[in-house]
């Protein structure tokens, strides 16, 4: 996991961001608040305190992992949003992230309901 150690710098220095992005798939432009997981990362072994008190963003094309990583920062987390994408061909073949379930633990964002 990459990404945090921005995070907790701001934390220390009393602000926060208004939401951290967990991304599950490798990102080519990572922001300040993203955090990056890496495929041999175990969720429930990550330090999450960092969340504490935020919203986060959890982004997956794998549904079980996105719901453990989701899982494991809703202990800290005061709101998490769980995006879970599928890969579909484009009109030229290519394919694209396309969202295919949203999960919300404040029950606000549910996608398909």
């Amino acid at each position: 996991m990459t990404g945090q150690d921005a995070i907790i710098k701001v934390r220390r220095q009393g602000y926060a961001p208004d939401l951290v992005r967990i991304e599950d798939h490798p990102v080519r432009y990572p922001d300040a608040s993203t955090v990056v997981m890496a495929p041999a990362d175990v969720p429930e072994l990550q330090d999450w305190r960092f969340t504490v008190g935020l919203t986060v963003i959890v982004t997956s094309f794998d549904a079980d992992r996105a719901s453990r990583i989701a899982v494991s920062c809703a202990a800290f987390a005061r709101r998490v949003i769980t995006n879970t994408l599928t890969a579909k061909p484009n009109h030229w073949g290519h394919p694209v992230a396309v969202v295919g379930r949203i999960d919300d633990t404040q029950g606000l964002l549910a996608w398909p309901t």
